[in-house]
């Protein structure tokens, strides 16, 4: 019985230190809903505030923004009459992100960049064109596209000539990836993944294994157009353990869907409908459009598999 006594305490431990996490976490919205919710200090600190409760909801559950998304417009308008806030913009970019609603998420990331190339900070400008460029090229929304869309990744590549920075140079190298793969392109495609190899072994940057989880799930989905399914289900199982260990739930979302096309190509049609109910039941907790897209490769798959 030593052993279970062992893993009692193991999951005893596991338990608390995602206690503590989550009340580490709750302390600091509930500090700073109250900065927000105090009127005595100005609007801009009342705005920053705002600005870092939704983006720690983004981080979690981007649903609650909802209810804060009239209010952030509201003090945004109060705070920048004339102008507008570089902080707003990202977040409600990234929220209409999250809910699938990609014109307007657009929308606020192209303001973002215009206040960047009003303040010339080239740093945020470049930032600013990879959101729009993996916005334009997101598998998600590419199919609405007529075809993909390279200049913002060309337009961020050209000003990383002159700015060295080796993490936004691999941002824009596998984004344009994406690109090239959306577009049928897929040696083209795999050739800019393999400029990034050698960056990714020489420096260290924060989200690095994040950033890798995209880069195995972008080299896997090359292999899998090419119809190499091996090769493809070797890469996108190390970005589906990358996606599950730091619990990003895109990443975990396009592993899941090609580990679940893949098995249906090998014929291993029980472990295929494994991944596409997991599927359904992430894009259930992201809101009907989702939901429905989950349904839809469900229901898909049910089809083929008959």
């Amino acid at each position: 019985m030593i052993w279970y006594s062992s893993l009692k305490h193991k999951v005893i431990g596991i338990c608390l230190v995602l206690s503590i996490n989550a009340f580490s976490q709750n302390k600091e919205l509930d500090s700073l809903l109250k900065t927000y919710q105090n009127h005595s200090i100005s609007d801009s600190l009342r705005l920053d505030a705002l600005c870092e409760i939704c983006w720690e909801y983004i981080k979690t559950d981007a649903s609650k923004i909802e209810s804060f998304v009239g209010k952030l417009e509201e003090l945004d308008s109060k705070v920048f009459p004339q102008t507008c806030y570089y902080k707003t913009k990202i977040v409600l970019g990234y929220y209409y992100k999250t809910t699938g609603n990609f014109d307007l998420s657009f929308k606020y990331f192209e303001d973002a960049l215009n206040i960047y190339k009003l303040d010339k900070d080239t740093i945020n400008i470049i930032r600013s064109l990879y959101r729009l460029g993996e916005l334009r090229n997101n598998t998600h929304n590419v199919n609405s596209l007529k075809s993909g869309d390279y200049s913002y990744y060309i337009k961020g590549l050209d000003l990383l000539k002159y700015y060295h920075d080796g993490e936004q140079t691999i941002f824009f190298q596998n984004g344009m990836a994406m690109a090239l793969t959306n577009e049928g392109l897929y040696d083209e495609s795999l050739l800019y993944l393999s400029k990034s190899t050698p960056i990714y072994d020489t420096i260290s940057f924060p989200g690095k294994q994040r950033s890798l989880g995209f880069y195995h799930y972008h080299i896997a989905r090359n292999f899998f157009m090419k119809k190499q399914y091996d090769k493809a289900l070797y890469e996108i199982k190390l970005a589906h353990e990358l996606a599950t260990k730091l619990h990003v739930e895109d990443l975990l979302l396009e592993t899941n869907y090609y580990l679940g096309n893949i098995y249906l190509e090998k014929g291993e049609y029980q472990k295929a409908e494994l991944y596409f109910i997991e599927n359904l039941n992430l894009n259930s907790k992201r809101g009907i459009k989702w939901k429905s897209m989950g349904m839809k490769t469900l229901l898909s798959f049910y089809e083929s598999s008959n």
